[in-house]
């Protein structure tokens, strides 16, 4: 009698502890997945940002582009992608891994911001031969740097809506780039000249 209650409370403590360790392992993988799932929230939220940014320079900057020769210009912000990176490299390693568009775009969007601090780097610097009236400044130069600024602007407004919306079923598609200033006028809630955009286009020296 003592053994066979013995070999039950053995066998007992055997399947309390073979749950205990499966729901353990349960509520583990749970909060490994939710966690991941609060990461993913967070790298939308990231373009979200960025695009709030952009919103709130676009309407100035494309004024920038119509009147060239005036005191004050507008910009594009730096943008911080060490967040951004860190969630990619956190997502890598769970179920809600980002589908190969995402992270190509995510790359892409990277070096383009990149190239676009450049780019405000070469405008400021004629914005400035302009205002000191040095020889060789002039408004076309200016008005050159700021449609170069504006296809990035519009470039990563239409991009960063479409990832947003699309989320995990975003895809690149062929688009052309006056439907991206279609896009990014309309999320900024301001008229589409298309005339105009055609214009800033060939200063661009983008052909379509």
């Amino acid at each position: 009698m003592i053994l066979e209650n013995l070999t039950i409370g053995l066998s007992g403590a055997c399947i309390g502890a073979a749950l205990g360790a499966y729901f353990g392992h349960s509520f583990t993988i749970k909060i490994f997945n939710d966690r991941a799932l609060k990461q993913k929230e967070a790298y939308y939220n990231e373009f979200e940002l960025l695009s709030s940014l952009y919103k709130i320079n676009f309407p100035s900057l494309l004024d920038d582009y119509n009147k060239p020769n005036k005191d004050y210009f507008a910009s594009l912000p730096d943008f911080d992608t060490s967040i951004l990176d860190n969630l990619i490299l956190e997502l890598s390693s769970s179920e809600e891994v980002l589908s190969y568009e995402q992270r190509l775009f995510s790359s892409n969007m990277k070096n383009m911001l990149a190239g676009t601090t450049e780019k405000v780097k070469q405008r400021d610097a004629e914005i400035d031969k302009l205002f000191k009236e040095e020889k060789g400044s002039n408004i076309y130069a200016v008005r050159y740097h700021t449609s170069m600024l504006l296809i990035d602007a519009i470039n990563l407004l239409f991009h960063t809506s479409k990832v947003i919306n699309e989320r995990s079923n975003f895809i690149f598609g062929d688009y052309k780039y006056i439907e991206y200033a279609e896009v990014a006028c309309r999320i900024c809630e301001i008229n589409f000249n298309k005339q105009l955009w055609e214009k800033i286009l060939l200063d661009a020296g983008i052909k379509e």
